[in-house]
Parts: structure tokens; C-alpha cells; sequence
């Protein structure tokens, strides 16, 4: 067993998970009080244990009191790390049961994998005994130990025990926050025809943890701000991460991708988990919705990429999660084009073969591709081949023109990416849904060359014309028709994306009639939140004296709903009278119901460069908020206007103790607040501190800092930077240590 020790902080003894090496460096680093920064940082860097501890910036070491941190510990094996701190094959193609065994001090608490096998206390020490008995792959093992409440969630659905492990004080928010964790996991057992598959499914909200969340097995890891108050919950919700993760115990965890080049059979799927559970809270409106979010990944993927989704070519696993073709938002989007294509019978048919086939093992594409063909009788080799193997989407532009004497309806679609003999034009699928005074009739298309025509013959003119509404394709999309038929389409759209792509025609006709469309919309509480925020949006990026009349009107009677009130404070900027918009948006920043409302309007201030609410501005900088985005946004303010009396509370806010996100935005704002003279004491001050945070605790503040000494050209940072780039263990690290260097030297 090996122990590692650190002052004020939790005395860490895992049981044959502990890498003796790392635990040997630590130790040595451990032998006086200044090497305590070392030891946590190698630990944090090497061995992958974030121990975040009270550490003041003066001097990046001291009592954990001072800031009033608790010890906390926390693992991140994702993609490549868990190797750090126990032995293993660290690589998704190998799964095992594992075994933990930890001893702390008593009163902290200590999660890992699976079942707690027993809990024992003796002399002022705990003992947690933690036993995964069904294999699951390294990098999903974890381990976490500190100060939490755990609080029960409701499981009359499911019966899977579940908790979910927060800060003492923020123990009332959870029911707030994650009280529809049960529903989630009754709707992912039908839609994979498999029970839970493990223990019990916890939720641990951590401290500077470097992602959303981490799926590990029946303990999924979040992020610190994965948890709302009741104004924060009122502007949004955590479903979409919450669904995303709990998803992942089937889609990564249960079948684990054989390789990095197949990660968007983990991620894509636990993305459209999120998309499915919109569907099921919120209906169809609701998954159409989320879905074309997904979609928009098609304008970032081109034809020229090197390579396409699935591709074993890469220079380290992560870029596999960074690719332009993104195994999350594409992986989600060829997981509902396959649902179109074959239908929901076949589809989940397949979807069920597949997990009882792999469940507790490894799969590739190709055996995901075969168990939808034999459920559907399909040949899908195309599809796969031309959607995750090779890079791209389709551009389409489409324009329709009726003829009344024929009563046709003529179309023209064409794709205008590259088309070459290595990716030639995609074989798509785009329905057309046309509405008449008749009815509303839907037309199939299919067509696999460079441009089509489809040709149809209608009982008269068309109210609206819908281009394919349920996003059968994956595509970037242009259209070019009559505007009144779009007017029609933004109102009555059959689906709640193909009104949002109407939206985005409207976009470029700023003329009355469709204003008042678009003001009929964002008024009316039956059509999705986004919709109308779009129209707001819109209307006030036409600056036309009729738009500016419906803001008027937004201002003389503001909408309820939190984040259509915020699309209205950004249109108020839009108006002529920048003295009325800035009594206005101050006026409203007094209103405490909402924090995104109020982000909104310190925002708006700032656009409108409101050096006459200095005060104002300073005094929301100390006005707690959700992830402390008042505060940020108040600093960003300040520093628009170069106010000097915003330098000590940036400084503040950059400081270790703060929400660990929100740190490297107040150093941003710092360095605009920075003096450029190279010998202004305050500007000195600024850099010896932003150079002292390179060396932080939590990475987000040493990129921040960096970022921030790159802004400023600071040269005083060189040395640090110059050894940072050539010695760091991480090498991640030494990259974004040698890109500042270079900014700087310019």
C-alpha cells in the first residue's frame, strides 16, 4: 500500500491502484512546506489526482482554510491517464473487473466504481472497500474522496439506486437540478432494451474538473457548475449534459468502442440520447429542435478533409473527439438518418441486437452496420461508408418556382461542396412537405448526383413549401423561395426545425410584412423558446424604424420567460436612442429573477459603452451569480471601458477560490485593464501575478494566465513560459506554453 501524504489536505492510501514511481516523486516533494505546490501539481499533472487544496495566490501553498476549500480528490481517465496512478492496459480494447481499496481520514467519503462492499472506521480513519465485479474498460475506473452530502434521487421507475454527491450547501439544489435522472434512465432501458446494467448510478458534482462530465461506470463525474439554484434554474436546465452522461452507461460503458477511431459509437450515441430525452419531455417539437443544433455540424465538415469520422489515423486519442467531422453532432445526426431511413420499427429492432449481442464487450462501426442490416433487410455499406469513413457533408441550394397555369411545383436542388473522384456527390434523401388550401402532402426525393429536379403536380399554390423538415439529410442547406412562403413556413413549419430554417431565410428580408411575422412568433408562447429568441434576434439586426416600433413595444411590456426577456435586452441596444436603451437596461439590471436577463443587460450597457454607469457596473461585480457570469461580465464590461478601479477586483476575481471557469475571464479582463508602459508599477504587479498563476492548481487559470501574459506581450514571462515549452510532464501544457512564447515574441 502506498500512502501519500499532504498537509491540511486528505492523506490519500489506495490499495494496489497507487503507481509507486508517482508516489516516490510525490513523497520527495513532500519533505518541507515549499515543496507542497510541487507534490500537488505532479500529482495533478503525472498521476492525474486533482487534489485541490487552500492554496492563497500569494504564494500558491497555505491552510485550505484560508480560502475554504475542503480536500477533495477526484480522477479523470479519459482518454489515456488512468495509467498514472494504477497499472493497467490504458486502451479501450480491454476490459476488467476492478477493486478499490481506500483509507482516509473519518468524515470523508470516498466513491468508486460498482458496489461499496463495506465502510469501516477505526482510530480517526475510514476504510472504503469498493468492488466493480462486471468488466468495464480502465479508462472508466474512477475514484473521488472528499467533503460531500449525498443526497437519494427518486427511483420509483427504475429501482437503480441513486445519489448524487455535492457540496454540503448546495444539497437542496439537487432534486432542482437532477430530478428527472429517473425518467432519463426508464426512457434509454427501452430505447436499448437493456435493464441498467450496473450497481447503482451516482452523480459527483467535483471541483476544477476539466470537462462537462465523465461517464464512469455507475459514478458519473460533473463539473462545478452542474448544479442550479432556483434563479439559474429558471433560465436553463442541466438536462442535456445530465441525459448525455446517464446515456453513456449503455453507449461506452455497457459496449465500449474498440478502438478511438469508433468513438462515435460512445459519443454520438449519448449525444442523441440528449436529443431523444428533449423528445420525451418536450415531444416532437422538442426533438426536432435539439436535432438541428446536431446539424450544425455539417458547415465546419468539408469534402477537403483529410480524414472522415471513423479513421484509425490520428497523432494522439484525442484529437478522435476534436475531428471537423465531430463524432458527437455527426454521430447523432447518422444515428436519426439511420431512424429516417429504415424506420422505427427496424431501427431499434437493430439497435436492440446490437446491445444484447455486445453488451459487456467491444464493437466496431461495421458491427453496429450489421446488425441494422439484418434487422432491416438493408444493405447499408453506402451509407456507412459514405457518412463515417469519408469527410464531408452536402452544401445543398435549393430553389422552387409554381406554375399556376400547370399547377406544378418545380424544385432544384444542387450541391455545391467539392466534388471530386475521392468524395463525390453524396446520395441523399431531402422530402419535400408542401401545404395547399387542399391539405398537406409530402413528396419522397431521393437523388445521388450534383443537382436534381423534382417536378410535382399540385391541387393549387403552395401556402408553404417545406424542404426536408425532418432533417433526413445531414447538410449545410440554402433556400431560395417565394418569401411568403417562407412568412408561412417560420408560422406553420410541420416541424419545429424546418421553422427555424425559415427563420434563417427570413433573416435577409427585412421588409414590414415579415416583421410583423416574426413579432407574431417571438410573441406566441406556443412555438419553441429558440424560434422566438431567433426572431427577436432578427428583428433587431434589421435596425429598421419598423423593427425598432415592436422593440418599443418589447420594452413597454417585456416577455416573462427569462431568455426571450435577454434576446429583448440585446435588441434594445439596436434602438436610436442610446440614453433611453441605457435607463432601460440599467432599470432592468435591478430585477434579481433572472441571471441571464441580467448578463444581458451588463452586456448591452457595455455595447452602448455606458461610461455613465461606472458605478452600477462595479457594484454588480460583487453580486454572487451562477458560475459567478455576472461578476465576468460586469469585469469584461469594465474593462471595455479602460476603468482602472476594475484592476483590484479582477485581481480578485482571478484568484484561487473562485469558481474555477470563471478564472480565466477575469484574466482576460485584467489583461485589457493592464497599463501598457513597461515600467507603470501596476502593470508590473499584474504580470508578476499573472506569471505566478502559471503555475496554479487548476489548469483553466494557467492557460488563462498565459493567454492573458500573451495579450499584454509581457516578456517578463518568457523564462517561465520558454521552460514550460521545453520540460512540462504534460504535453499539452508545453504546446500552449510555446504558443504564448510566440505570441509574444511576435
Amino acid at each position: 500500500m502506498t500512502t501519500v501524504e499532504t498537509p491540511n489536505s486528505i492523506e490519500l492510501s489506495v490499495s494496489g491502484m497507487t503507481c509507486g514511481a508517482c508516489a516516490a516523486r510525490i513523497q520527495d516533494h513532500l519533505n518541507d512546506i515549499e515543496g507542497v505546490q510541487a507534490a500537488v501539481n505532479y500529482a495533478t499533472e503525472t498521476a492525474t489526482i486533482n487534489l485541490l487544496r487552500g492554496i492563497p495566490v500569494e504564494r500558491l501553498i497555505g491552510a485550505v482554510e484560508e480560502i475554504g476549500y475542503g480536500a477533495e480528490v477526484h480522477t479523470q481517465g479519459q482518454p489515456e491517464m488512468n495509467r498514472h496512478w494504477f497499472p493497467c492496459l490504458d486502451f479501450p480494447s480491454e476490459r476488467q473487473s476492478t477493486e478499490l481499496v481506500v483509507d482516509v481520514p473519518e468524515g470523508v467519503v470516498v466513491s468508486g466504481n460498482g458496489r461499496l462492499v463495506s465502510q469501516r472506521s477505526q482510530g480517526g480513519r475510514t476504510v472504503w472497500h469498493w468492488l466493480q465485479e462486471k468488466p468495464h474498460v480502465a479508462y472508466l475506473v474512477t475514484l473521488v474522496a472528499g467533503d460531500f452530502a449525498r443526497v437519494p434521487l427518486e427511483n420509483r421507475l427504475s429501482g437503480v439506486p441513486m445519489q448524487v454527491w455535492v457540496p454540503s450547501d448546495r444539497a437542496g439544489d439537487v432534486e432542482r437540478t437532477y430530478g428527472r435522472t429517473d425518467r432519463m434512465m426508464a426512457l434509454f432501458e427501452r430505447v436499448f432494451g437493456e435493464k441498467y446494467p450496473w450497481d447503482r448510478y451516482d452523480q459527483l458534482v467535483v471541483r476544477n474538473f476539466g470537462s462537462g462530465g465523465m461517464e464512469n461506470t455507475s459514478a458519473t463525474t460533473m463539473h462545478p457548475g452542474a448544479i442550479l439554484d432556483e434563479i439559474a434554474a429558471a433560465d436553463d436546465d442541466m438536462d442535456g449534459l445530465i441525459s448525455h452522461e446517464l446515456c453513456h452507461q449503455w453507449t461506452g460503458d455497457l459496449i465500449t468502442c474498440r478502438s478511438w477511431a469508433h468513438i462515435w459509437l460512445n459519443e454520438g450515441w449519448a449525444t442523441y440520447g440528449s436529443v431523444l430525452w428533449e423528445g420525451e419531455r418536450d415531444g416532437e417539437e422538442g426533438y426536432f429542435d435539439a436535432l438541428l443544433d446536431q446539424h450544425r455540424v455539417a458547415g465546419g465538415d468539408g469534402t477537403d478533409g483529410p480524414v472522415g469520422m471513423v479513421s484509425p489515423i490520428y497523432g494522439s486519442p484525442g484529437e478522435t473527439f476534436r475531428r471537423a467531422p465531430n463524432p458527437y453532432p455527426k454521430g447523432c445526426s447518422i444515428l436519426h438518418m439511420l431512424r429516417e431511413r429504415l424506420g422505427d420499427e427496424a431501427f431499434f429492432k437493430g439497435v436492440h441486437a446490437y446491445f444484447d449481442r455486445y453488451k459487456f464487450d467491444l464493437a466496431e462501426t461495421n458491427d453496429f452496420r450489421v446488425e441494422l442490416e439484418r434487422a432491416s433487410g438493408l444493405g447499408l455499406e453506402g451509407f456507412f461508408d459514405q457518412w463515417c469513413y469519408r469527410p464531408g457533408c452536402p452544401n445543398i441550394t435549393v430553389s422552387a418556382a409554381y406554375d399556376t397555369g400547370a399547377r406544378a411545383l418545380t424544385l432544384q436542388a444542387r450541391q455545391t461542396q467539392k466534388i471530386d473522384e475521392r468524395t463525390p456527390a453524396f446520395a441523399v434523401s431531402t422530402p419535400v412537405v408542401v401545404k395547399t388550401a387542399g391539405g398537406v402532402r409530402t413528396f419522397e426525393w431521393e437523388w445521388r448526383t450534383r443537382a436534381d429536379t423534382l417536378q410535382v403536380t399540385l391541387d393549387g399554390p403552395p401556402e408553404w413549401v417545406a424542404f426536408d423538415p425532418r432533417l433526413a439529410t445531414l447538410k449545410t442547406l440554402k433556400q431560395e423561395m417565394p418569401v411568403e412562403w417562407m412568412r408561412a413556413l417560420v408560422r406553420q413549419g410541420p416541424t419545429a426545425s424546418s421553422r427555424r430554417q425559415a427563420m434563417a431565410v427570413l433573416r435577409g428580408d427585412a421588409t414590414p410584412d415579415t416583421v410583423a411575422v416574426l413579432e407574431a412568433v417571438a410573441n406566441d408562447p406556443k412555438q419553441r423558446l429558440k424560434l422566438r429568441q431567433e426572431c427577436v434576434d432578427a428583428i433587431a439586426d434589421f435596425r429598421t424604424p419598423v423593427g425598432r416600433e415592436v422593440i418599443a413595444r418589447w420594452m413597454e411590456k417585456p416577455p416573462t420567460e427569462p431568455k426571450l426577456m435577454a434576446s429583448v435586452c440585446r435588441a434594445v441596444t439596436t434602438i436610436e436612442d442610446a440614453a433611453k436603451a441605457k435607463a432601460w437596461l440599467a432599470d432592468r439590471l435591478k430585477d434579481q429573477r433572472s441571471y441571464a436577463v441580467r448578463r444581458a443587460c451588463i452586456n448591452g450597457l457595455a455595447g452602448l459603452g455606458a461610461k455613465d454607469h461606472v458605478e452600477l457596473l462595479l457594484q454588480m461585480v460583487d453580486v454572487p451569480s451562477r458560475q459567478q457570469e455576472l461578476q465576468l461580465a460586469a469585469l469584461e464590461a469594465l474593462a471595455g471601458l479602460n476603468e482602472a478601479k476594475a484592476i483590484e477586483p479582477a485581481i480578485k476575481a482571478c484568484s484561487l477560490g473562485n469558481f474555477d471557469r470563471a478564472r480565466p475571464g477575469a484574466m482576460g479582463s485584467l489583461a485589457r485593464l493592464c497599463p501598457k508602459a513597461a515600467e507603470d508599477e501596476t502593470r508590473k504587479r499584474i504580470v508578476n501575478l499573472l506569471i505566478g498563476w502559471l503555475d496554479d492548481p487548476e489548469e483553466r487559470a494557467q492557460r488563462g494566465a498565459g493567454e492573458a501574459l500573451a495579450t499584454i506581450k509581457a516578456t517578463e514571462a518568457l523564462t517561465r513560459l520558454d521552460a514550460m515549452a521545453a520540460s512540462d510532464p504534460v504535453p499539452a501544457r508545453r504546446d500552449w506554453a510555446a504558443q504564448c512564447a510566440k505570441r509574444i515574441r511576435g
